[in-house]
């Protein structure tokens, strides 16, 4: 029990800073551009680099956060996480897919770009599901995991999608 509150308390955590980090002017989760003034040439090119900053920075993290969530099976037939198992954490991986889509969207010059950004994004997610689902049922009660891991996944998939579509309609 103790392990689920703790496991609640960090999703609930993860989801306020994800909320917090998000650029001003957000609407909804996956939040839209506010008309911006014109920028000077020299304040377009220092936008664009710290964008590319941040989007080099979000891959890596992510990628990382994937790596961590590796697990092998012990001689007693335990799932454990190849890493520290205290940086196995689906929400991280969730957070810096959502980050890698605000960069790679922020740079888009366009609607086709913007929706890329939003597959990509749709795609990490449904690979995190996939990996947490398999984890989960490989390991059975001595999973890695706490029991909503699966559900958690579920509704990043399905917020990933939801975003997609309501890209695709504008």
């Amino acid at each position: 029990m103790r392990r689920h509150a703790t496991f609640v308390t960090i999703v609930a955590l993860t989801l306020a800073i994800a909320a917090l980090s998000m650029p001003p002017g957000m609407q909804g989760v996956a939040g839209r551009k506010q008309k911006q003034p014109d920028k000077s040439p020299t304040e377009k090119e220092t936008v664009t680099k710290l964008l590319k900053i941040q989007l080099q920075a979000a891959r890596k993290a992510h990628r990382a956060a994937v790596g961590n969530l590796e697990v092998e099976r012990t001689p007693g037939n335990f799932l454990v996480f190849k890493g520290d198992r205290h940086n196995a954490r689906p929400d991280m991986v969730y957070i810096w897919s959502v980050r890698w889509l605000h960069a790679q969207r922020d740079l888009s010059e366009d609607k086709d770009q913007r929706t890329a950004a939003f597959v990509d994004h749709y795609k990490r997610i449904k690979e995190l599901q996939a990996t947490v689902t398999k984890i989960m049922a490989d390991g059975g009660q001595f999973a890695p995991l706490p029991g909503s891991a699966v559900a958690i996944a579920d509704w990043y998939t399905a917020a990933a999608e939801l975003w997609l579509l309501e890209e695709r309609a504008k």
